[in-house]
């Protein structure tokens, strides 16, 4: 019988690197022009960065989210592979 061996913590590493990723992930903040004179372009490009840094917030947001379910799947399958290991040896 093959055995899966949980290397948990390789994956909470892996979570908590995402996570620091995470934290350090911005967009840049363009220059906000020069009063009356601004064009149409540079307040389309303002228009884009905030549609951008929304998008970046909602997906840290699920991304944290899932580090964390990540987190509380691992912990869940150690408990599950201690609870199975003491039953086999309950068993011997």
């Amino acid at each position: 019988m093959s055995e899966i061996k949980l290397q948990a913590s390789l994956v909470q590493q892996k979570l908590a690197d995402l996570k620091a990723a995470l934290a350090d992930f911005q967009a840049g903040n363009p220059d906000s022009g020069s009063g009356q004179e601004m064009l149409d372009v540079q307040a389309k490009i303002n228009d884009l960065n905030d549609s951008l840094n929304n998008l970046i917030q909602d997906y840290q947001q699920m991304a944290l989210q899932h580090t964390e379910a990540g987190r509380d799947a691992v912990d869940s399958l150690e408990n599950l592979e201690r609870t199975v290991a003491n039953m086999i040896i309950g068993l011997k």
